[in-house]
């Protein structure tokens, strides 16, 4: 672990949230991953803060009302990670590499709760 990098302990296990110290070049999985999240169609999905595409939040839909708040969204993308989802753990590693530092802290305080 890097001092630029924080852990994150979940049930037992700790996971390494890395810091965003260099910015990142979105590639072609991630842009299938997006397009992947908004087909599962669950209530949820990935967007890009101020309309730039440096920066990405995990939040609910609201017109589809399946979750009462974003942090209800960002427990169950946790949840199917847990269960063994991969695109779900894909959004956990892209949001990792691509939410701000005060998403990702968001995130972590979520999840760990």
């Amino acid at each position: 672990m890097t001092a630029e990098s924080s852990q994150l302990r979940i049930d037992g296990a700790t996971t390494i949230l890395p810091s965003k110290s260099k910015p990142h070049t979105m590639n072609t999985q991630d842009i299938e991953l997006i397009d992947q999240v908004t087909k599962l169609n669950e209530g949820w999905a990935i967007f890009s803060c101020y309309g730039t595409t440096s920066e990405w939040r995990i939040e609910r839909i609201d017109e589809e009302m399946v979750f009462a708040t974003d942090g209800d969204a960002i427990r169950h993308v946790f949840k199917m990670s847990l269960y063994g989802s991969k695109v779900h753990a894909n959004v956990l590693e892209f949001m990792r590499r691509y939410g701000s530092a005060t998403e990702n802290l968001f995130i972590s305080k979520i999840i760990a709760n």
